[in-house]
């Protein structure tokens, strides 16, 4: 199996720790970011496979970012929120984040919501031909 770079962003370093165990314990890369420059910023220099997005972050929110991820880019990517209101999971799909899950979470869910995400994701890939 190739191994799939994973990028997380969140302002919060003990989730940022928890993300980054939870990926690396089961075979990912990952790549951590605690602010939306940064986080785009090492998208364009680690061109990951999926992105972990929080919501809440000062300067430029996980809503930017998402955004500006889809000018250029159809990267998949779960948005982790404290934000639990209909209304936010509605906004982050309509982002452009394939996934929404709210905080706090379960890392398992993660993983394999990760792992299904990605799946599709090698499936409609031009590449499998």
């Amino acid at each position: 199996m190739e191994e799939h770079t994973i990028l997380v962003v969140d302002d919060d370093a003990v989730l940022l720790r928890l993300a980054e165990l939870t990926f690396a314990h089961a075979g990912f890369r990952v790549v951590t970011a605690s602010s939306g420059p940064e986080g785009l910023r090492l998208f364009y220099v680690h061109h990951p496979d999926l992105v972990v997005l929080d919501v809440m972050m000062p300067g430029m929110d996980g809503w930017e970012v998402c955004e500006r991820l889809r000018q250029f880019s159809d990267v998949p990517i779960i948005m982790l929120s404290a934000l639990s209101r209909n209304k936010d999971l509605i906004r982050g799909l309509e982002a452009g984040a394939d996934e929404y899950m709210t905080k706090p979470f379960n890392p398992g869910i993660l993983l394999a919501k990760t792992r299904a995400i990605l799946r599709r994701a090698a499936l409609s890939s031009p590449a499998r031909e």
